[in-house]
């Protein structure tokens, strides 16, 4: 309950993503980005949410955290406007109680600020 209430808080999108694709928990961000309900992300395949095209991008880095490496990459992430925006995506793995490893974190932000900022002082400097 507690875990729940602290990713219901925060601005960044939250899921856990079992080893088997499915998404195992989603906060209130990762469904309002989506245009959904976080109930509606939970208990679905990644593979069949994102679809082909969109499975695609991630993929490589989706199968790191299940040999048990943190992975963190930047990837473009337009809105549901067309406006574009880059998102920082983290995935750490997770074991289970037995050691296993049964799925990972997924923690997605927006950094297009960020980026902005950095190349505005990039170009100041140049």
């Amino acid at each position: 309950r507690r875990r729940r209430a602290i990713t219901a808080a925060r601005l960044v999108l939250i899921s856990f993503i079992g080893a088997d694709y499915d998404y195992r928990l989603a906060n209130r961000s990762y469904g309002a980005r989506l245009a959904v309900t976080a109930e509606e992300v939970v208990g679905r395949d990644v593979r069949d949410w994102l679809g082909p095209e969109g499975y695609a991008v991630p993929t490589p880095f989706m199968e790191r955290p299940l040999g048990g490496e943190r992975v963190t990459f930047e990837l473009d992430w337009p809105q549901r406007d067309g406006r574009p925006r880059v998102a920082e995506i983290r995935y750490l793995p997770r074991r289970g109680a037995d050691g296993a490893l049964d799925g990972f974190h997924e923690f997605v932000q927006d950094v297009t600020d960020r980026r902005r900022t950095e190349a505005d002082l990039a170009r100041q400097v140049a």
